[in-house]
């Protein structure tokens, strides 16, 4: 397979991604409800119950849903079980394991193409369960527009990720966060802070701490440069528990691109990670050696 062959094969793979999303109500009060999300990068089935009435703020109103959950935090009035997982990364290490060859064609200097769309999720699937408060946006005319979630989050899983291989890890997380998002027929704004530590079972991983935002609107109508709208930004780093050391940064930013007949988004997400080759030790350091730096490049497509 030829180089150009191979970037154009595998333009066709990632652009052909899709990214679609959805909320049921269990039962009449609302109180009960199932939401899943299916995107090449992170794809979620969740189960939702509220241990209160429903809730609703003004749609508008994205101030004031930061202090009603920030005042509300401890109250744990809402709990939420969700099960995730990471196709894209998961691929990328198949690549590299079973496909070699393959994959070693996506080689440009020091840079993979293959990692460049797969890098940036250190684990491949997750459990996680959060307590916290769930508050809800809309009015009567629009009815519900948006949703809103401030607590504590927990999650697992049993592997991690680092340059396309995959480690035996049984890991654990907990974190505090804030998220939101107000939806509309064709306009989403949707936003995420949030902090917390993670620690390894595997001793040759070291145990972190992070902080991280991400935020995004996307206006099916508007086909203008304004880095405002129809754009993403999302930022996180992560330290050493021990002594501070960086581990990890990582930085995108995107820009959503409507269609002609505003049914679908084109999306382009472009950044980097940077991992420090100090978060590892033992055996996973000498396989990886110091990864550095590896710029991402994530298409995408949306209805």
């Amino acid at each position: 397979m030829n180089r150009l062959f191979f970037i154009v094969y595998l333009a066709v793979i990632s652009t052909s991604s899709f990214a679609y999303s959805g909320i049921k109500f269990l039962d009449e009060e609302q109180k009960k409800s199932i939401d899943y999300g299916l995107n090449p990068y992170y794809s979620h089935l969740a189960f939702n119950q509220d241990f209160k009435d429903l809730e609703v703020l003004p749609p508008e109103y994205e101030k004031e849903l930061y202090y009603y959950l920030i005042t509300n935090f401890f109250k744990f009035r809402s709990l939420r079980f969700e099960v995730s997982a990471n196709p894209m990364p998961i691929l990328g290490t198949y690549l590299r394991d079973k496909q070699n060859k393959f994959y070693e064609k996506a080689a440009f200097g020091e840079q993979n193409l293959i990692l460049s769309l797969t890098e940036g999720f250190p684990e491949p699937t997750a459990l996680s369960l959060f307590l916290g408060e769930r508050v809800y946006l809309g009015s009567e005319e629009a009815g519900l527009t948006g949703v809103g979630l401030g607590g504590l989050l927990v999650s697992v899983g049993n592997r991690h990720i680092v340059s396309n291989k995959m480690y035996r890890d049984n890991w654990f997380e907990g974190e505090i966060k804030i998220k939101g998002s107000s939806i509309k027929p064709n306009k989403t704004v949707s936003y995420s802070y949030r902090g917390g530590v993670k620690l390894h079972s595997n001793d040759e991983i070291r145990n972190t701490s992070y902080g991280a935002i991400k935020r995004s609107h996307k206006d099916k109508t508007y086909t203008g440069w304004s880095p405002f709208y129809n754009s993403e930004i999302e930022l996180r780093g992560d330290l050493a528990l021990d002594k501070f050391d960086i581990l990890r940064i990582t930085a995108i930013i995107g820009k959503k691109f409507p269609s002609e007949d505003k049914k679908r988004i084109y999306s382009l997400d472009v950044g980097f990670t940077w991992i420090g080759g100090k978060g590892y030790t033992g055996e996973i350091a000498n396989e990886i050696g110091d990864p550095g730096v590896s710029f991402l490049i994530r298409p995408n497509l949306e209805f």
